[in-house]
């Protein structure tokens, strides 16, 4: 019997105030020695975001995901939640490191800051919700970013 993901208690669900990273200390989440982070800021994004996410999961599998939901008004947050829940981990857990966060203080540059004060990596990926670029992209570059 296939396990479902039970989206109120499998990930994270925080604000500016409860920001905490889950899955610390996992050996999938580190590529060449690094632990890879990847934020994917959104709003208003349920059209694009499960293709993101499923793109990010397909060329960096090995990153923790950060949805920033930045006060959408549509599904973005549930859709981001449902996608994160779709992949398995390596270690057998039924939902994917990362999460969807919640971020208040409108405007991407508020969401930025959030990222980077917040989760703990060593490398960090910033791709945005509305599927404006490839994620194939970021495979061909690791040469440049990961010595």
């Amino acid at each position: 019997m296939e396990k479902k993901c039970n989206l109120t208690n499998s990930l994270p669900h925080f604000t500016d105030s409860q920001i905490k990273v889950p899955g610390a200390g996992e050996d999938s989440c580190y590529y060449k020695g690094n632990k890879v982070a990847v934020g994917i800021p959104c709003y208003n994004e349920e059209v694009t975001i499960r293709e993101v996410i499923e793109n990010v999961r397909k060329y960096i599998p090995f990153a923790q995901i950060y949805v920033f939901d930045n006060n959408s008004s549509d599904n973005t947050y549930k859709i981001a939640m449902e996608a994160l829940c779709n992949y398995p981990t390596d270690k057998g857990r039924d939902c994917l490191r990362g999460g969807v966060l919640r971020v208040k203080n409108q405007g991407k540059g508020n969401v930025v800051l959030r990222f980077f004060a917040d989760i703990e990596a060593d490398l960090y990926v910033l791709i945005d919700g509305d599927s404006t670029y490839d994620c194939a992209s970021i495979k061909k570059n690791d040469r440049q970013s990961i010595r």
